[in-house]
Formats: C-alpha cells, structure tokens, sequence
C-alpha cells in the first residue's frame, strides 16, 4: 500500500504529518497506536506499529510492559540497605523481556537474582530476597501488595449463618 503525505508545520516549528482516517482504519491504528518510523536511502519513510511487549498478570490480564514498575520493585527491596545495589540487582537478572511474560516469572527471577548475590562480602541481599518473597506472597493472597483492612476482609469472607 502506498499513500503519499504532506508534510505539515505547527506554530512550534515542529513538523508533523495528517495520517488520514481512511488509512488510520485500514491499518487498524488510532490516536494512541505508538508508530515507528524509518527513512530509507532513497528518501521514503516507512511507518509501522511499533509492538509492545505485554506481560500477563496473575488474573490473567495484559497489560504493556512498564520497566519502571520491574525497577521500582527492585528499588523497594534495596531500600535502606547497606552493601546492596539496584542496578547489581537488576543485571543479575539477566531478564529477557518477552511478549505475554508472566508477572510471576518476572518476580521470581529478582528472587533467585537476588538470592544468588548472597556472600559473605554482601549478606544483605537475603534481606532483599526477602523482601522480593514476601511482595511475592502478598501480591497471590491479597492480589495487591498492600492487605486488605480488617473489616473489608469480614464483611467478604463471613456471610450470614443459614440459622439466621
């Protein structure tokens, strides 16, 4: 499919293209489709979707993969601690982000990443592995990191005695 555009500059100076509706529809693209571009040798430009990676979460959604939760995580179990690094962390990891990755493989690998950078030079990181577990096991029973209060937790898991 070849279409020929005009290219277009705002009050900014910034320069921009009109994708028209037609087109938009054909490609299955809307306003928030991320595109890529590419400039060839002979001068044309090749638009595609760009592919987000998708990670499945526990309740079976998807949603595109955010590095800055991976991270913050991460981030969460260092805090505080002395001897340990995030980024050591992180590459330890050695995580290859694919698409339709589980959430649950992502958490276990920063376990065993952290667990294997447990030495005598660095014993800190089983605070960070424990830390990673028990996110780990709050995210399964609560489906959140946070727990559920008290009265939220009664008032789903009791119900009426069938004597009432």
């Amino acid at each position: 499919m070849k279409n020929s555009l005009v290219v277009k500059e705002d009050e900014q100076g910034e320069l921009y293209i009109e994708l028209p509706d037609e087109l938009m529809e054909e490609m299955g693209w809307d306003e928030n489709t991320e595109l890529v571009w590419t400039v060839y040798d002979d001068g044309k430009i090749g638009l595609r979707k760009e592919r987000m990676i998708q990670v499945t979460k526990r309740d079976g959604t998807r949603e595109p993969l955010d590095i800055n939760k991976f991270h913050k995580v991460a981030l969460h179990a260092c805090e505080g601690l002395s001897g340990v690094s995030v980024s050591d962390l992180e590459i330890k990891t050695h995580i290859q982000f694919y698409d339709k990755i589980k959430s649950t493989d992502i958490q276990e690998t920063l376990i065993k990443a952290a667990a294997e950078l447990i030495t005598e030079e660095a014993p800190n990181y089983q605070y960070v592995a424990g830390r990673l577990i028990n996110y780990n096991l709050r995210k399964e029973v609560y489906g959140q990191y946070e727990p559920i209060s008290l009265i939220t937790h009664c008032l789903l898991y009791t119900s009426p005695s069938p004597r009432d």
